[in-house]
C-alpha cells in the first residue's frame, strides 16, 4: 500500500475520525495543543505497529519487551513496524546518529555479522569501534588535511617566497639552514618541481 489509512480513531480526544497517512515521505502532524497530534503519533501509529511486531517475536523475547496496547480504532492498514524517537533532550555526541539513538543500529550492526559475513563480529560494524572505524576520521566523519594553497604560492620560487609561513620567508634561519642542503633549487617556481623533488623538500623543512 502506498498509505497508512486510520477509520474511526476514537482515542482519547479524538471524535471517530479517518486519516490517510502516506507512506516512504516524510510526514509532519501540526495543530495547536490538544488537537491529537501524540495521540495519532504515538497511541495509535506506534502502539498498533509495536503491538503487532511483538506479535510477530517468540513468547519468550516478546516477553522481554514492553508491551502496548491496542489504540481505540476500528480499523488500520499499511502499517508496518514502528520505532519511535522520544521527546526528550537528546545526550549524545558527535559520533550520535538516528540509528544510535533509536538502538536500531545495534540489531543492524548484529544482523550484518551474523547473515553478512560470518567471519566478522557486529565490533567490525561500528564506526565507534576501532575494528569499524574508517581509519582516517577515526569514526568522526570528518578528515582533517592542509590545504596546500593556503601554504604554498606554487607560482613563486623559493627566493620570491613561495612558502607563506613566516619561519620560511626569504633570509630566514630556516631558509639559510635548508639552501646550505643544495637539496633545492631556490630559482625554481614550486609549480615546477617534481613529487619527488616536492616530497624531498617537505622533509627537509620539516626536520
Amino acid at each position: 500500500m502506498d498509505s497508512i489509512i486510520i477509520s474511526g480513531a476514537k482515542e482519547h480526544n479524538l471524535k471517530n475520525i479517518d486519516i490517510e497517512i502516506p507512506r516512504n515521505k516524510i510526514t509532519c502532524l501540526v495543530g495547536v495543543s490538544g488537537s491529537g497530534k501524540s495521540t495519532i503519533a504515538h497511541d495509535i501509529i506506534y502502539s498498533e505497529g509495536q503491538r503487532r511486531y511483538l506479535e510477530s517475536l517468540s513468547t519468550f523475547a516478546a516477553r522481554m519487551l514492553q508491551r502496548t496496547e491496542r489504540p481505540d480504532i476500528d480499523e488500520i492498514k499499511g502499517l508496518s513496524s514502528t520505532i519511535m524517537v522520544n521527546q526528550r533532550p537528546m545526550h549524545g555526541n558527535q559520533r550520535s546518529t538516528v540509528g544510535t539513538v533509536t538502538e536500531i543500529y545495534t540489531y543492524l550492526r548484529l544482523l550484518f555479522s551474523r547473515a553478512g559475513s560470518k567471519k566478522l563480529s557486529s565490533a567490525h560494524f561500528s564506526f565507534n569501534n576501532p575494528a569499524g572505524a574508517c581509519k582516517i576520521c577515526k569514526g568522526i566523519g570528518e578528515e582533517l588535511t592542509i590545504d596546500l594553497n593556503s601554504f604554498v604560492d606554487f607560482d613563486k620560487t623559493l627566493n620570491q617566497g613561495a612558502i607563506k609561513h613566516t619561519l620560511f620567508r626569504p633570509g630566514s634561519r630556516y631558509m639559510n639552514i635548508l639552501k646550505t642542503t643544495g637539496q633545492a633549487d631556490f630559482d625554481k617556481p614550486i609549480k615546477e618541481f617534481t613529487k619527488k623533488e616536492l616530497k624531498r623538500n617537505a622533509e627537509q623543512c620539516s626536520m
